[in-house]
C-alpha cells in the first residue's frame, strides 16, 4: 500500500538523460521553542494564565490542582516525515516529593483532540480535556537534579505530521490528580531567558520529494526510445527503485524487467511509475512519469494501481477513523453519515507537456436511489492548496478543505452499476501551473449530503479486479515545441501565410549570384497596411527607424536563417510582410502571423 505522499516542486527541462542528483537527504535534528502556553487552575476555574513566567503542575487537593497546556508549532516539519525521536522538555524552578511517599505521584502527558486558544482557556471551559493518542508518563525524582524533565512524544508527533491526529498541542497533569503532594514548578514560554523555555527536540528523516526531471520523449508514436530520469531528495539516501509500465490495467503491479536503476530507458510513448524504496526507514514511494511524442499529440491511457493513486473514503459516523483500504470510491448522504472520497493520481506534470482532454473512468459498484427523490447528483471538488493529506491516515476530523474554483458535476445515475467517465481536464490544468506541487487532489461529495439514503460508488484503486480500477485516459501534446519550418520567400503574395514561434521566423531563399564579401541580406518588414517596421540595407543600415537586427549575411546558394521580431513590438495575431531585395533587384515576399 502506499505511504506518505510526495510534496512536490517542480522544475523541468526536456534535455538529454543526465544522472540525478540526490541532496538533503539524511537524519535533521531541530530544536523548536514552545511559546504557545498556559495553565489552569481548579481552585479558579473561571480564570486564564497565559502570561505568566511560572508554571505550577502539582496537587494540593482533590478540589485544588493544576493542569498545564502547550503548543509547539510543528510547520517547520514536512508533512510525511519519519519522525525517529520527539521529545517535550519542560526546565524545573522547583521540584518536591519523594518517590514512593504517600504524596508522590506520576505526570501525565496526552495530546488534545480540540483546539484551545493560549489567552482565553481556564479550567471550566477545557474540563475534562479532550485529549487522543497515547499518554505519556514520567516519575518525579528530586534525589537526582535534572535540568529538564522530558517526555517521548515521538508516536504523537508522528500522528500530526503524518495527518492522522491534529497538532492542538498537550496537556500535562498529576496522576492522580485528587492525591495531594509537593509542589513543582517550571518555567514557561514567557519566560525572560529564551533557553529556559519549554522546547521539543524532534529528529527526523524529510519525506522524499520529486525536485525535477530530465525527459526525452520517442521520436515517434512506435519510438522505444524515450527517457525518464526524476531527480529528488529526502529520505535516509538508502533507496532501491523499480519501475511499471502504467497504460495496461494490471502494469501497476508487475515491474519491468532490468529496470532498476533511477532513469528507466527504452520507453514508447505511455506513463511509466517509479517505486522508490527507502530500505533504512521501509518505505515506499510513488510517482508517475509522462512519455510522450517530441511535437506531436498523442492519446494514451493511465492506469494507476493502487500505488499511482490516493482514494481514502472519510465518514461522519466515523470521523477519527484512519487506516483502512476501501473498496469504493463513494459519495454518499443521510444526516451526520456524510461519506466522501478524496483523491488524487501521483503524475509528475512536466512542464513543457499540456493535457488537451483527461476522461477519468469509474467502474459503477452499488449506486442507491438513482434519479429518485433524494437525487445522488454528486461533484468533484479542487482540493484547497494549503492542505495535503494521506491515504491512510486522513479521516474525517482532519480532512482538507475543499475549493469551489473548479467543479466537476457528477449527474445522478441511472442504474445501480451504472459507470461513468467524467472530464477532469480542468484539474490537471491547474496543477500544472506549478506542477504537481499545486497536486492535492479533488473530493467526491454529493452535492447534498443530508439526502437521505442517495449514495454514488465505484470500484477504487484497491477493487480486486484489475478492469475495475480507475483509469484516465488523456490527450497530450507539447503546445510550446516548435512545428514551424523554413519558409521560402515567394515572388508574389497570395493568400497564404506561415506563423513564428516565440517570436522567430524561420526564413529561407537561394541566391544565384556572388556576393561581395561583407554585404548584408537586405530586408524590409511591414505591417498589413504597408507601413515600414524596420528595415537593413546592403551596408547593414536601415532605410529609416529601426534597423532589423541582427544583419543577416548572404551564403552561396541555399540561405536559411531564423529572424528574431521580438524586439520591434509586434502584436500577437497580427499579419505582417517581410520583403527581401535579391542582388538582382528582384523582390519577394512572406506573409506571417507574428506569435510570441
Amino acid at each position: 500500500m502506499k505511504q506518505s505522499p510526495l510534496s512536490i516542486k517542480c522544475s523541468i527541462s526536456l534535455v538529454l538523460l543526465c544522472l540525478a542528483t540526490l541532496s538533503g537527504y539524511g537524519q535533521t535534528t531541530t530544536t523548536i521553542k514552545i511559546t504557545e502556553d498556559a495553565h489552569v487552575s481548579s481552585a479558579s476555574a473561571g480564570s486564564n494564565y497565559a502570561n505568566v513566567t511560572t508554571i505550577p503542575i502539582w496537587t494540593t487537593s482533590s478540589t485544588n490542582f493544576f493542569r498545564y497546556y502547550l503548543k509547539p508549532d510543528l510547520s517547520s516539519i514536512p508533512f510525511g516525515s519519519h519522525i525517529v525521536s520527539a521529545t517535550v522538555r519542560i526546565r524545573p524552578i522547583s521540584e518536591a516529593g519523594i518517590v514512593g511517599s504517600p504524596n508522590s505521584t506520576q505526570f501525565y502527558l496526552r495530546g488534545l483532540a480540540t483546539s484551545w486558544s493560549e489567552s482565553l482557556i481556564t479550567y471550566t471551559n477545557s474540563n475534562p480535556p479532550s485529549t487522543t493518542g497515547s499518554t505519556v508518563t514520567t516519575s518525579i525524582n528530586p534525589t537526582i537534579p535534572i535540568p529538564w524533565r522530558q517526555f517521548d512524544v515521538t508516536t504523537l508527533v508522528q500522528s500530526m505530521v503524518s495527518g492522522s491526529i491534529l497538532n492542538n498541542g498537550f496537556v500535562i497533569t498529576r496522576n492522580p490528580e485528587t492525591t495531594a503532594n509537593s509542589s513543582c514548578t517550571y518555567t514557561s514560554g514567557e519566560d525572560a531567558t529564551p533557553a529556559n523555555r519549554p522546547e521539543i527536540v524532534i529528529s527526523y528523516y524529510p519525506p522524499i520529494n520529486v525536485t525535477g526531471a530530465t525527459i526525452t520523449h520517442a521520436t515517434s508514436p512506435s519510438s522505444a526510445d524515450g527517457v525518464v530520469t526524476p531527480i529528488f531528495s529526502g529520505g535516509s539516501g538508502n533507496y532501491q527503485y523499480r519501475w511499471f509500465d502504467l497504460s495496461t490495467p494490471s502494469g501497476a503491479t508487475t515491474a519491468l524487467l532490468g529496470q532498476t536503476s533511477l532513469s528507466i530507458t527504452n520507453r514508447p510513448p505511455g506513463f511509466c511509475g517509479i517505486e522508490i524504496k527507502d530500505v533504512t526507514l521501509n518505505k515506499f514511494y510513488y510517482m508517475a512519469f509522462i512519455v510522450g511524442v517530441a511535437c506531436d499529440p498523442i492519446n494514451l491511457s493511465f492506469y494507476p494501481g493502487a500505488n499511482f493513486m490516493d482514494d481514502a473514503l472519510v465518514s461522519a459516523a466515523s470521523p477519527s477513523g484512519t487506516g483502512v483500504p476501501v473498496t469504493e470510491i463513494q459519495a454518499s448522504g443521510n444526516t451526520g453519515t456524510d461519506m466522501r472520497t478524496y483523491i488524487r493520481f501521483r503524475i509528475w506534470l512536466e512542464t513543457s507537456v499540456t493535457p488537451i482532454f483527461a476522461d477519468l473512468y469509474l467502474a459503477g459498484k452499488s449506486h442507491v436511489n438513482p434519479g429518485g427523490a433524494n437525487t445522488n447528483d454528486a461533484e468533484f471538488q479542487r482540493v484547497d492548496a494549503l492542505k495535503y493529506w494521506d491515504e491512510l491516515t486522513v479521516n474525517y476530523n482532519t480532512q482538507p478543505s475543499f475549493s469551489n474554483a473548479i467543479v466537476v458535476n457528477v449527474p445522478p445515475t441511472t442504474s445501480s452499476t451504472m459507470s461513468k467517465n467524467y472530464d477532469i481536464t480542468s484539474f490537471f490544468s491547474y496543477w500544472k501551473q506549478n506542477n504537481t506541487n499545486n497536486n492535492f487532489g479533488m473530493v467526491f461529495k454529493l452535492d447534498n449530503f443530508t439526502a437521505s439514503t442517495a449514495r454514488q460508488q465505484y470500484h477504487s484503486s484497491d477493487a480486486t479486479a484489475a478492469n475495475d480500477k480507475p483509469y484516465i485516459k488523456f490527450l497530450v501534446d507539447q503546445p510550446n515545441c516548435d512545428r514551424t519550418s523554413f519558409t521560402l520567400f515567394k515572388r508574389e503574395l497570395d493568400a497564404g501565410y506561415v506563423t513564428t514561434f516565440q517570436g522567430k521566423l524561420k526564413i529561407q531563399f537561394t541566391e544565384e549570384y556572388e556576393q561581395v564579401a561583407g554585404k548584408k541580406v537586405p530586408l524590409n518588414l511591414y505591417d498589413d497596411n504597408r507601413t515600414l517596421i524596420a528595415s537593413i540595407k546592403y551596408d547593414g543600415t536601415a532605410i529609416l527607424g529601426s534597423a532589423l537586427l541582427p544583419a543577416l549575411v548572404y551564403q552561396f546558394d541555399d540561405n536559411q536563417h531564423i529572424l528574431n521580431l521580438s524586439t520591434y513590438s509586434l502584436v500577437n495575431d497580427k499579419y505582417y510582410i517581410l520583403e527581401l531585395t535579391k542582388s538582382t533587384g528582384e523582390k519577394e515576399y512572406i506573409r506571417f502571423v507574428y506569435a510570441n
